[in-house]
């Protein structure tokens, strides 16, 4: 609600433009208050946007690869003669008893080494945006009607006497 004054300010007689041709004349100002609208800026709350950390368990399949050993004699031409042991995967491939199968030698022998490899799954993580949240401001231009009582000054002629 705009302040508004007790009293509504009277402002001085205004003096006489020009004496009119055959008298002379006065002129009275009155006044009226008139309602000024305008806005002014007051707060209507916030919004508070907080970011928490979910935790949840999620599982992926990774392809891993292992060399598996195979033992075979072979002719002079190249064609396999006979198997030795049965294929074997990698942890019962370095088991002592399938080492004698494989490499049976004595001191003054020839040894030969082979490694073996295998792949063992490692998980990290790495952060990647997932979705964006956009907070966006408009204004809205909307309309309120307002109420206030004026007072204006009339006009009231009274002749001595009445």
């Amino acid at each position: 609600m705009a302040p508004r004054s007790e009293q509504i300010q009277r402002s001085a007689w205004a003096g006489p433009p020009d004496p009119p041709v055959g008298g002379e004349a006065q002129t009275l100002e009155f006044l009226e208050e008139e309602l000024v609208p305008r806005t002014m800026a007051v707060s209507a709350g916030e919004l508070i946007v907080r970011k928490y950390v979910v935790s949840e368990l999620r599982t992926v399949q990774v392809p891993v690869r292992r060399e598996v050993v195979e033992v075979y004699r072979q002719g002079p031409a190249g064609e396999p003669v006979e198997p030795i042991g049965p294929t074997q995967p990698l942890a019962e491939a370095t088991s002592p008893e399938v080492a004698e199968v494989i490499w049976e030698s004595e001191a003054e022998e020839e040894v030969g080494r082979l490694p073996l490899l295998e792949e063992e799954p490692v998980v990290t993580t790495r952060l990647i945006v997932r979705e964006e949240v956009v907070v966006r401001r408009r204004r809205h231009l909307g309309r309120r009607r307002l109420a206030e009582e004026v007072r204006r000054e009339e006009p009231r002629l009274e002749t001595p006497g009445s």
